[in-house]
């Protein structure tokens, strides 16, 4: 599914360089992305959803190359194959829960919306237990409850691809432990492959793999 080879990435004037000389994930693999903050873990995600281009290497998903896509097309290719679950949410203020959730459908031709979408946007919403929050606004939900806002849209699209960034950062252990089996047992059932960011390393056991990014830096850099 994902294939990265002798990437290079850098921020301007940031010092901060991401060199990785190989990383593979095979279709329907569960990945928790570990390692110490400013490593470059959501900066691995970002490249590999085609929001940041590296300066040198390629990325590959479902044996797409993202650095040959233009913008347009890159944005298209996100859409439709990869659900994105940021650290910030990135929920619109003016846009109810419901309409949070759709967003993908709305923001782009790719994706059609019709009533079974629909289901599963409440089905998610269900078992997130945020159904009752539907037609609430952002700013009336806890941050809580505004990351499962942010999970439910990750998956609505039920994504060949799941990124997800720490979602369970803003959670209490019980939900915790609700937005960690959905992600899974969702991915289980649609055959997606799952790549998430975690501090907590007593989540890795729930993956069928765990992965040091600081380990592999510095790998490359030997």
């Amino acid at each position: 599914m994902i294939r990265c080879d002798k990437i290079q990435f850098a921020y301007p004037d940031e010092g901060f360089d991401l060199r990785i000389d190989w990383l593979e994930v095979r279709k329907s693999e569960t990945l928790a992305i570990i390692g110490p903050s400013g490593c470059g873990k959501t900066t691995l995600l970002n490249l590999i959803s085609g929001n940041l281009l590296p300066q040198a290497g390629t990325i590959s998903v479902a044996d797409v190359e993202i650095g040959g896509l233009r913008l347009e097309e890159r944005q298209k290719f996100r859409i439709q194959k990869i659900g994105m679950i940021p650290q910030s949410f990135d929920l619109l203020d003016y846009l109810t829960v419901r309409e949070n959730i759709m967003l993908p459908y709305r923001v782009s031709g790719a994706l059609k919306m019709n009533r079974a979408v629909k289901k599963v946007c409440e089905a998610l919403a269900e078992r997130t237990g945020i159904l009752q929050h539907l037609e609430k606004f952002p700013d009336q939900l806890s941050t809580g409850e505004r990351q499962r806002v942010a999970v439910c849209r990750g998956l609505v699209t039920q994504p060949e691809l799941i990124l997800a960034d720490e979602p369970t950062g803003n959670l209490d252990p019980e939900n915790q432990d609700r937005i960690i089996s959905l992600l899974l047992e969702e991915a289980l059932r649609i055959g997606a492959t799952v790549m998430m960011i975690t501090h907590e390393r007593t989540l890795c056991d729930r993956f069928s793999r765990s992965l040091d990014l600081l380990a592999l830096r510095e790998e490359a850099s030997k």
